[in-house]
């Protein structure tokens, strides 16, 4: 079982709610205003692929990871770089399973 999680910063919660999401800038929803962490377990075999650095861009991680998945329906490989770092995290479509793979 695979569980994908999130927490956003305390410093990005306060500037979300000084900001009119109405209007943001479609740059600014995704990299600047829902910084925090993501968690990324297994639960099986306890492996983590987590990034709890306070500055990943959580929606950015979670519209990548739709892109990800889209992808996969296509082509056995896909890729997610993280924001401003050299991580990357690898998915390998192995039939109905997908190995996930970090750098």
């Amino acid at each position: 079982m695979l569980l994908f999680d999130y927490s956003l910063e305390p410093t990005s919660s306060r500037k979300l709610a000084a900001v009119d999401l109405a209007h943001a800038a479609p740059e600014e929803l995704r990299y600047e205003l829902f910084l925090g962490n993501v968690y990324l377990r297994e639960s099986m075999e306890q492996i983590d692929f987590s990034a709890p650095w306070g500055w990943v861009p959580v929606l950015d991680f979670a519209l990548s990871l739709k892109a990800v998945s889209e992808a996969l329906e296509e082509d056995t490989n896909a890729k997610f770089e993280f924001t401003e770092s050299d991580a990357v995290l690898n998915f390998e479509r192995l039939g109905v399973d997908v190995e996930i793979t970090a750098s």
